[in-house]
């Protein structure tokens, strides 16, 4: 089961969007233009908070607590390995 919410880039973040995101979501926000118009999405999908801008950035948490970025232009990230090595996970 996936849930969640979401929010126009630059505007506050809603209360449901766990706080160990909220310095990294607003150090992005600083850092991009021309995202006005995208969403923030925050999922939950099987316990894991993951909160995505489009297709720009991914931000994880992990089971330590620690906010993990998936960045498209940076294929060596830890959580890109972790999630290559779930690929094979696909059984019936």
């Amino acid at each position: 089961m996936q849930i969640g919410t979401s929010w126009r880039f630059g505007t506050p973040i809603p209360d449901a969007v766990p706080q160990a995101f909220h310095s990294e979501i607003l150090a992005i926000e600083s850092s991009l233009t021309g995202k006005e118009n995208n969403y923030w999405k925050l999922t939950s999908l099987e316990g894991q908070p993951r909160v995505a801008l489009g297709n720009t950035v991914t931000l994880l948490l992990s089971d330590t607590g620690a906010v993990e970025r998936l960045d498209p232009d940076a294929a060596n990230t830890t959580a890109l390995q972790r999630n290559a090595a779930d690929e094979d996970d696909d059984w019936i």
